[in-house]
């Protein structure tokens, strides 16, 4: 639908002096601070990063809670997505739903890198180490997260990473024996694991030898993704 040039710029003056009228009416007293996080919690799930600029600015909580999706359409293991937490704060929406700018914005102003994922008791790096994300994953870092923290499991995020990518290749392996000839299963097949492992261990140093509660090692998952996407390779090919 055609609209005057001007218009998409009078609506988002329009935010903005509503967003205005908002914070004034907070000093004064006339908001309260619940009405203020559902303007945040709006603007984060819209996409419109300048009203929640203002907003944070405004010192509007970075952690705030949203209503988050399993990451259904990224890869995730059966034992992480049965243990889901719906409500997450705003960093871990943020990355589970691949929104690196918003992610970057609430990092900007103050929100924990190392905010741990309700349900999986994990940091946020190791959930976007898990949905290899190598984007989300650099910015985590950047911004001072921890690249040998451990979840309540003793794993490292490069070993939720390649654990987590190991699980999803042996899913699709037994998935691509039944059906044959997937487009679906070709595309998931080639997961950019190998760009988030190079993020961890060689730009930021992340432990290649360290081992979680069983005992396995980064080597050992490693190892098993690689076989799972060869067997389901040699199957598909059969």
């Amino acid at each position: 639908m055609w609209c005057p040039p001007g218009l998409s710029l009078i609506r988002a003056l329009g935010r903005l002096a509503s967003c205005g009228s908002l914070l004034a009416g907070s000093v004064a007293g006339g908001a309260t601070p619940a009405r203020t996080h559902n303007a945040l919690r709006r603007a984060l799930v819209r996409g419109d990063l300048r009203q929640a600029e203002v907003l944070l600015k405004s010192g509007a909580p970075t952690n705030i809670d949203l209503a988050t999706d399993t990451p259904s359409g990224r890869r995730l293991a059966c034992p992480e997505r049965r243990s889901w937490v719906r409500a997450q704060p705003a960093v871990v929406w943020a990355a589970s739903a691949g929104r690196v700018e918003t992610a970057r914005l609430l990092l900007r102003h103050g929100a924990d890198p190392e905010t741990r994922v309700r349900g999986l008791c994990c940091t946020v790096l190791h959930l976007a180490s898990m949905l290899c994300d190598p984007r989300e994953t650099e910015l985590l870092l950047r911004y001072g997260a921890d690249p040998n923290a451990l979840d309540r499991h003793g794993r490292t995020p490069l070993i939720a990473a390649l654990r987590n990518h190991a699980l999803c290749e042996e899913h699709l392996r037994n998935r691509g024996s039944r059906q044959q000839g997937s487009r679906e299963f070709l595309r998931q097949s080639m997961h950019p694991i190998g760009k988030v492992v190079q993020v961890l261990v060689v730009r930021y140093g992340a432990d290649r030898s360290w081992s979680g509660d069983d005992g396995h090692d980064a080597a050992h998952w490693s190892f098993l993704g690689c076989a799972a996407a060869i067997w389901a390779w040699v199957r598909f090919l059969r």
